[in-house]
């Protein structure tokens, strides 16, 4: 009696889209599954060698390990974020009270305070323009000055002299050396009145206008001014 070589006919494999998706994104389970179909339907007259086998153990045990990782560097990213956050909201009421210079170009208008307007050039600036706008986008106020100095450079502004409201301003000069338009970093001065919280983050309360505790460019003492 005759036997038909095995070696002759083709296995048929359940086809899964799911088993062949990219392989980055391949799973453990995934990739036993593969494991087990390819011993299952394997030619019998000539199997999997041995160091194929063994290679393909390692490369799961490796796929378990960095999958491990991942997920362990997960739980330290989260951990480390509600920590910072913690801290931030730990650091912001110690500000109650300060005078900061913070990274803004808004204010807002109560018809009794002045604010500090502030920029910062890194070179000399023959003439400043710092145009003020209203919430509707309106030109309210120009403020000029002429020759101003390189580095932090402050003015006084009267917001009694604008109907109340939240306002915007931005800076421009001509620098002194190069002749070309300038457009140094805007600030505003005050004191850190309070603490809201928005979205759980805490926001610093100045002038009416919150800030997040990125937006600080440093503390002031009021002799520095």
């Amino acid at each position: 009696m005759s036997i038909n070589a095995t070696s002759g006919v083709t296995p048929t494999v359940q086809s899964d889209a799911s088993l062949y998706e990219n392989p980055n994104d391949m799973g453990k389970d995934t990739f036993l599954k593969l494991l087990v179909a390819q011993l299952n339907y394997q030619d019998p007259l000539e199997p999997m060698e041995n160091e194929q086998f063994v290679a393909q153990l390692a490369e799961f045990s490796s796929l378990e390990q960095m999958q491990n990782m991942n997920d362990s560097l997960q739980q330290s990213i989260e951990s480390d974020f509600l920590l910072n956050q913690s801290l931030n909201n730990s650091i912001v009421t110690t500000l109650i009270g300060k005078d900061v210079v913070a990274y803004a170009n808004q204010f807002t208008a109560n018809g009794e305070d002045s604010v500090e307007l502030a920029f910062e050039s890194g070179e000399s600036l023959q003439d400043v323009k710092i145009t003020i706008y209203d919430a509707n986008g309106e030109v309210a106020r120009v403020i000029r000055e002429e020759n101003v100095e390189a580095g932090y450079n402050a003015i006084d502004f009267e917001v009694s002299e604008l109907p109340a409201g939240s306002y915007t301003f931005h800076i421009e000069g001509t620098g002194m050396s190069s002749g070309a338009l300038v457009t140094p970093n805007s600030y505003i001065k005050g004191m850190i009145t309070g603490v809201s919280y928005e979205a759980g983050e805490a926001r610093l309360v100045l002038d009416s206008t919150t800030l997040s505790l990125g937006d600080v460019a440093r503390i002031v003492s009021r002799e520095a001014g």
